[in-house]
């Protein structure tokens, strides 16, 4: 058993996103072990009425503090578990934490995302106050790579206090012999950037492809994302507006190549996903991301906003084949080494129990 101490965990479970991700992860795990938790699952507002959707983020502000109130008052809780990003959900959650500590529970708080030191950098004075009170104030903070654990510690935290707990995949639902011999076929590229977004590197991918696509008309760019569709005017692209569940396993399942040309990330769930499928990564050389693995052994990193670059990288493993193989056996193998699920107990274990 992981832990004997009853955990209240406050995370997003039921929508798309790095948070839900994780935390389904972490559900699973703590069910496997019978942990014995409690979880309350963050809906925020899905209206597309602008009136709407604040009177639901009004609504669920008052509903999640009543429910957590109500839990702390009736049940034996040890730790409050809470998982946080920056500005809004920032300010939200540290309500939660403020509550736990009023009923004196451990507080372990896990930051996902790329946006912090913006949102600290741009805040007021009494606005940065109250975030460095808040983050002092909780027992243990984790974040996802030792990059982000530097980052937190020259900002003034204890090194105890803070747990390097990275995403995780279960790698065994993603195949890699899926996509068999593709020497004579249709080399698949995938891009989910969710938005078309410069921050994404969106625009970038779009300017290279454009020198790409039509001198290669057996390469095929599947990309994800609610606005994409109107800036594609290229046939070699497909796109969707979301994919979930096992259509994205199948997706990562039957793609060679992956790309991520993002300007800034926290730790991206996606990268481990296409990794763990045995994909061709090509990714941008921020430090969020270069911590992550290896240049040119597991990934290929370029500069972010260059799309010269990001058409060299991928023109060169459109023309070596064995290339896109070799990237893909070494990625599949160190999501398998160090990122695997079935690592995740370990580290639980010490965060619980430390």
């Amino acid at each position: 058993m992981i832990t004997e101490k009853k955990i209240l965990l406050i995370s997003p479970a039921s929508k798309v996103g790095g948070k839900a991700s994780f935390t389904n992860i972490l559900i699973q795990e703590l069910g496997k072990y019978n942990v014995n938790f409690i979880h309350i699952d963050l809906v925020r507002a899905k209206s597309n009425y602008v009136a709407i959707r604040v009177g639901e983020h009004i609504f669920s502000f008052f509903i999640y503090k009543i429910k957590l109130l109500i839990i702390l008052l009736t049940k034996p809780i040890d730790i409050v578990q809470v998982h946080t990003s920056s500005f809004y959900d920032f300010y939200d959650n540290s309500i939660f934490i403020l509550i736990s500590k009023l009923f004196q529970k451990r507080i372990i708080v896990r930051y996902g995302g790329a946006s912090f030191p913006t949102f600290y950098n741009i805040s007021y004075s009494y606005s940065k106050k109250f975030i460095r009170r808040i983050l002092h104030s909780v027992d243990t903070l984790i974040v996802q790579s030792e990059y982000w654990k530097d980052y937190f510690i020259s900002s003034g935290l204890k090194n105890g206090k803070v747990f390097i707990l990275p995403n995780f995949v279960d790698e065994k639902k993603f195949l890699p012999n899926k996509k068999g011999n593709f020497d004579d076929s249709i080399i698949k590229v995938l891009f989910m950037p969710a938005q078309a977004l410069k921050r994404k590197g969106f625009f970038d991918l779009i300017e290279a492809i454009k020198n790409i696509a039509h001198t290669n008309p057996h390469l095929k760019f599947h990309i994800v994302g609610s606005n994409v569709s109107k800036y594609i005017s290229t046939k070699n692209i497909i796109t969707y507006k979301e994919i979930r569940g096992e259509k994205k396993v199948n997706h990562f399942n039957s793609s060679h190549i992956y790309l991520l040309p993002t300007y800034a990330e926290g730790f991206p769930n996606s990268l481990l996903e296409a990794m763990a499928a045995g994909m061709a990564v090509i990714t941008t050389n921020i430090p969020q991301i270069s911590c992550l693995a290896e240049d040119g052994k597991e990934f290929l990193l370029m500069n972010p906003g260059s799309s010269t670059e990001f058409e060299r990288l991928l023109t060169g493993l459109m023309n070596d084949k064995n290339r896109i193989k070799e990237l893909g056996t070494n990625a599949r193998k160190l999501v398998e080494e160090k990122y695997s699920q079935r690592l995740m107990a370990g580290y639980l274990k010490e965060l619980y129990n430390g």
